[in-house]
């Protein structure tokens, strides 16, 4: 939104007060604060740790080619009242749902080139409870706020910190907690302990769960 916070900030006195809020700090967002503040103060709300210590920060090791039947068979295990799934591109996004869709539970895609209308009827679907999964991308989900979020499923490792932390942080809002579980094929496995590692996360590893774990859940 770099463009449209120049446009409003020409409309603004010179003489006033500008507070800026980020999650993360990154280069893009550091080059914002020195070029709207004058001689800015920084208030941090934690040191090493950024990231929401009421979330539980795991990653399920899983071939490239079962990604989308580990997340089926860990949204039938895990069974949250609410998930959102994220995925790096569009395409991406499209083939999850596809694969969601084709195996029962209630779920739904967002992505970019959506139109308003059914954007705003599938968030409203998915606060009230009608859709439970929400498949999406980052550009999609920017501005979506939900407060009983228990789960983000991490489908595609991002390609930054700042993003991990983003998705991650969806959930265990308000001090409530939370799971955010990567899928990580052994290809993203070099990539994600780099993303962990910049902000100091603690993962612990999570077994994929078989087909009789599946089924004795749902007996239950």
């Amino acid at each position: 939104f770099a463009v449209e916070m120049g446009q409003m900030m020409e409309f603004v006195a010179q003489e006033r007060q500008t507070l800026l809020f980020s999650a993360t700090v990154p280069l893009g967002i550091r080059g914002l604060i020195y070029h709207y503040l004058t001689e800015p103060e920084w208030v941090l709300l934690s040191e090493d740790q950024i990231y929401v210590k009421e979330v539980e920060h795991m990653y399920c090791l899983t071939p490239r080619m079962h990604k989308e039947d580990t997340l089926y068979k860990m949204l039938e295990y895990e069974n949250p009242a609410s998930s959102m799934i994220f995925c790096n591109t569009r395409e991406e996004t499209r083939l999850v749902y596809t694969y969601l869709a084709g195996k029962g539970p209630a779920a739904a895609m967002l992505s970019s080139d959506l139109p308003q209308k059914k954007r705003e009827r599938v968030m409203a679907q998915f606060r009230s409870g009608q859709i439970r999964h929400l498949v999406t991308t980052d550009v999609a989900s920017r501005g979506i706020d939900i407060d009983d979020l228990s789960h983000v499923f991490i489908f595609s490792t991002p390609d930054s910190p700042e993003q991990y932390i983003h998705r991650a942080g969806r959930t265990g809002r308000v001090g409530k907690s939370g799971r955010a579980v990567s899928l990580i094929s052994a290809m993203d496995l070099m990539n994600f302990n780099r993303l962990v590692k910049r902000y100091h996360v603690e993962v612990t590893e999570l077994n994929p769960p078989s087909d009789a774990e599946v089924q004795a859940r749902k007996e239950e």
